[in-house]
Order: C-alpha cells, then sequence, then structure tokens
C-alpha cells in the first residue's frame, strides 16, 4: 500500500484526501462501488471493520478444524477395513462400500455445494454439511447392519465440500494481505485429518469398539458446528444471484455423470475393465458429459460456468490437482500395504495397524508445518513457486521408494517427503485459483477443484488395486510382490511428473500484483 501510495501524483490534492481514501480502503475494498460492495464474494465493509486481529485468527483456527475433520472422514474407517465383512457379516465387495460411498458423495455434492454457498451463502451452507456429517456418525455409530452404515457413511461424505467453502468464506472475510496464510493452514487441513486421524484411529480399531471412533467424529462435528455459529460471520450473498435460483437439472446431471464415472472407476479392479457393467458405465458417463457441457452452455445461472472452467489458469490448476490427488491417495494406499506385509513377502515390515499409524504419524506434523512456509514463498515469488516445488519432492518421495531396500526409517522418510510435498500443493492450489476466479465464483471454482482432486484419489485407488492384484505374492496371497510394491510407487511418481509438466500452464501469480491493484484502486477513489 505505501509503495502505491508513494506512485501517486503531487495533483491528488491534499494530505487530508489521502488520509480519507486510506480509511475509505482500510473500511471495505469491495465498496469502490454501491453495487459491487453488495456483490457475492466482495469484502463486507462493516466486516473488515469489525473483525480484530484475534478475530481473524480465531476464524481461521475455527475453519481449519472443521477442515480437519472433512478430511477425517476418509481415513476414519481404513484401519477396522480388513475386519468390516467377520464385523458386519457380509461379502469384502459388500465392506467395500462403506469407502465408495463416502467417495461419491464426496464427489456430488463437493461441486453442487460450492455453487450453493456462492448462491444462498457459504457460511449457511457449510453448517448444513458439518451437520450431515454429525447424522451421519450418530447413525454409524449406532449400528451393525451393512446397509443403514451405508446410509451412515453416505451423510459423512457431505463433509468433504468443507475445505473448498471455508476458503471461500476466508477470501469474503480477509483482506488480500492476510489471505495467503489463512488458505494455506485451511487448505492444509485437508492433508493433515488424514495423516493425524488414520494412527488415532488405529488405536482405536485395534483396542477398543470401531463404533467408538464415529461417536468421537460426532462429538467433534457438534463441537465445530457450535464453533462456526459463533465465530465464523455471516456472509454476503448478491440477491440478484439468489433471485436467480439454482441449476437443478445441471447437478442432476452432474451428479449422474459423477456416480458413473466414479463407480466404473472403484469397481473396475473388482468387477474388470472388460466387465460390461464398466463399459456400459464409461459410455453412459462420456453421453452425459455432452448433454451436461451442452446445457451449461446455455444454462441462465449455471451450475458451473464453462467459460471460466475451460479456460487456461483454470484447466490448468484443476489437471494438476488430479495428478497430485492421484500422487496423494496412492503414497498412503502402498505404504500401508508395504508396513503390514509379512516379512515373509522379502519385503514388507509385518507390523500391526497401530505400528502402521505411528509410521505415517510423522507426515500429519509436517504438514502442520509447511502452510507459513508456503505462504512466506508466495508473498516473495508468488504461489506458483511454492506449487512446483511441493510437486518436486512429492515425485522425489516416489523415486527413493521404487529404488532402495525398505525399513521402518526409509518408510518414514518417504511418507514425510511425500506428505511435505502435498502440503506445499495444498496450499497453493487454492491461492492460485482464487487468483483466477471472480470472487462471485469462489466456492464453485474451489468445489471443482475438490471433485478434481477426488477423481485423482478414486483413480489412484483403482490403479493400485489393479497394479496389487496383478503381482500376487506366493508366500502371502493377500499381497503383492515386492515388484508390484515398486511398479506401484514407479507409476505414482510419474504420475507427478505428469502434473509437474501441467504447472507449465499454470500463469505466474505476482506477489507484487495485489499491490498494484491496490494502488490502482486507491488512484481510481481520489482521482
Amino acid at each position: 500500500m505505501a509503495r502505491g501510495l508513494r506512485a501517486w501524483s503531487p495533483s491528488i490534492g491534499s494530505r487530508q484526501r489521502r488520509e480519507d481514501a486510506v480509511a475509505r480502503l482500510i473500511a471495505g475494498r469491495g465498496a469502490v462501488s454501491g453495487r459491487r460492495s453488495r456483490s457475492a464474494g466482495s469484502v463486507d465493509p462493516s466486516r473488515v471493520q469489525s473483525n480484530s486481529r484475534s478475530d481473524f485468527r480465531f476464524a481461521v483456527v475455527v475453519l481449519a478444524f472443521a477442515g480437519i475433520l472433512g478430511s477425517l472422514v476418509q481415513t476414519l474407517i481404513i484401519p477396522v477395513l480388513a475386519q468390516l465383512p467377520v464385523l458386519l457379516d457380509t461379502s469384502v465387495a459388500g465392506a467395500s462400500w462403506v469407502v465408495t460411498v463416502t467417495l461419491l458423495t464426496g464427489a456430488v455434492v463437493t461441486p453442487i455445494s460450492g455453487r450453493l454457498g456462492d448462491t444462498y451463502g457459504r457460511r449457511r451452507v457449510l453448517m448444513i454439511c458439518v451437520a450431515s456429517l454429525l447424522v451421519g456418525s450418530v447413525i454409524c455409530a449406532l449400528t451393525s447392519d451393512l446397509s443403514v452404515l451405508i446410509i451412515g457413511r453416505a451423510l459423512q461424505g457431505m463433509a468433504t465440500s468443507v475445505v473448498p467453502l471455508g476458503m471461500s468464506i476466508l477470501r469474503n472475510m480477509l483482506e488480500p494481505a492476510r489471505l495467503p496464510v489463512a488458505i494455506a493452514m485451511v487448505s492444509a487441513a485437508a492433508g493433515v485429518g488424514g495423516s493425524v486421524g488414520l494412527p488415532l484411529a488405529a488405536v482405536v480399531a485395534e483396542y477398543l469398539d470401531w463404533h467408538l471412533l464415529f461417536w468421537a467424529c460426532a462429538a467433534v462435528a457438534a463441537i465445530s458446528i457450535v464453533l462456526i455459529a459463533v465465530v465464523v460471520p455471516r456472509d454476503t450473498v448478491s440477491r440478484p444471484r439468489a433471485r436467480a435460483g439454482f441449476d437443478y437439472v445441471g447437478a442432476v446431471l452432474l451428479a449422474a455423470l459423477l456416480t458413473c464415472m466414479l463407480t466404473a472407476i472403484t469397481m473396475a479392479p473388482k468387477w474388470g475393465w472388460a466387465d460390461p457393467r464398466i463399459t456400459g458405465m464409461f459410455t453412459a458417463t462420456v453421453l452425459m458429459v455432452v448433454i451436461f457441457y451442452l446445457y451449461e452452455r446455455r444454462a441462465r445461472q449455471p451450475l458451473v460456468n464453462m467459460p471460466l472452467f475451460l479456460s487456461r489458469s483454470i484447466l490448468s490448476l484443476n489437471v494438476v490437482t488430479v495428478f497430485t490427488g492421484f500422487g496423494m491417495m496412492a503414497m498412503s494406499l502402498i505404504l500401508t500395504r508395504l508396513i503390514q506385509a509379512p516379512t515373509s513377502t522379502g519385503y514388507g515390515l509385518g507390523l500391526s495397524i497401530t505400528m502402521t499409524g505411528l509410521c505415517l504419524a510423522p507426515g500429519g506434523v509436517i504438514m502442520l508445518m509447511c502452510p507459513p512456509v508456503a505462504a512466506a514463498l508466495a508473498a516473495r515469488r508468488g504461489s506458483k513457486l511454492p506449487l512446483v516445488i511441493g510437486i518436486v519432492v512429492m515425485t522425489g518421495s516416489y523415486a527413493i521408494a521404487a529404488v532402495i531396500p525398505y525399513t521402518t526409517a526409509v518408510v518414514v522418510v518417504v511418507g514425510a517427503l511425500n506428505a511435505a510435498g502435498l502440503a506445499l500443493v495444498l496450499a497453493s492450489v487454492p491461492a492460485l485459483m482464487m487468483q483466477a476466479a471472480p470472487a462471485a465464483e469462489t466456492a464453485a471454482a474451489n468445489g471443482q477443484n475438490a471433485l478434481m482432486r477426488t477423481v485423482g484419489t478414486a483413480t489412484s485407488s483403482a490403479v493400485v488395486a489393479m497394479i496389487m492384484s496383478a503381482t500376487v505374492s506366493a508366500q502371502a496371497p493377500d499381497f503383492s510382490t515386492e515388484g508390484g510394491i515398486r511398479t506401484a510407487f514407479a507409476v505414482g511418481g510419474l504420475v507427478c511428473l505428469a502434473a509437474l509438466v501441467a504447472t507449465l500452464s499454470v500463469p505466474q501469480a505476482h506477489p507484487t500484483a495485489g499491490r498494484r491493484s491496490t494502488a490502482d484502486e486507491l488512484d481510481r477513489r481520489v482521482g
């Protein structure tokens, strides 16, 4: 700001006029005109005035806490997944739907909730998503029936929307100077929840009743709802946009095509890629993508802004997110198998569920430390630099794992490296996305980006399962050979390398851009 003030022409007027202009700017950058101050995504002047530094920090902590809760849903059931067929008196295929349904619900709800947030209020939609998690957790905690458990897990899947909604709320309530660190913290929460939640869930699963996992999740969700209601301010909503309504037809089309696509990707390793059900779902997906695109191009209030979605900056970031989502999930899946594989396989560590969680726990600690680093790099060189560094680190972790002998120390180091790179990526992509998307499209753009990560993780699960099933160990039929493990690591590394190539199309975000635009705005308002 100071640099912008020095750039003013001497003809602007008296010092009083400059001081008045600065005061108006601090009161709310969104108030350039009466119409802009009321638009969705602009900074509410009264809110900026009332938000002290402590208020800002409390809001960030609460939204990060909610983000950890949202990501915890994905890993909560992993420690007991192998025991579910016995616990629920069902088949392995039936038990797998306890995980699959959460993935499907999250993929469908995330982009839809983003648009609902932009239309009717992000805080309101955020609280609904966390409330759904609360209800779903209670349902899961009270049942041992597979069908009822699947319903509860479907409701839990709505919490996947928490992180993109939280980041959109931050853009609406904070000034640009405070935004990078806040976005980095909330973004990293998506990885921290999985890394920290896995060892905690493993301990509970091994020594206590598995239903306690869901009771604990319900209690944390209830606390989160109260904190959001008390700490997070209401966000502004554009009245014309709210009156325009919601694209229900587009939402149904998107839900149908995502259900077909992700079900096919998830079930292909079990049913076979040539199975008529799989080929039929992939064919239906392609047809619905065409129909969805044509409809959205003509919709009055489209669920997905196609010109924005297909723009170079947004599209390249979404491609990077698909690939890094693959790298995020693949590392977790492969390391878990490697740690638990018996020593008779020649590579396995033969450790328990609890020890598996403890080996992966350092990654969660690393992810808590990386967001400030990403924010500092972004402030100096722009958000693209930490993105590139993060992908390089992720690629390196796969390269190491693909070639060196396996020990407990190697597993811990590889997992921590991957987590560090992932934290930089998760902190950078939302910042770049917010610079590329208009303020009124923030929640929708973040929701679509979160969907791309889900596509990456789902594809990763299918590919890793295919590699493992094709390389079964003779000594341990439930596990892969060492060659299969190293092949899976190599594939993960190649996908991360593809993400690095995709960053070439990501526009460079200049750290001084916000300062220049601030100076320009001051000039317009007082000139």
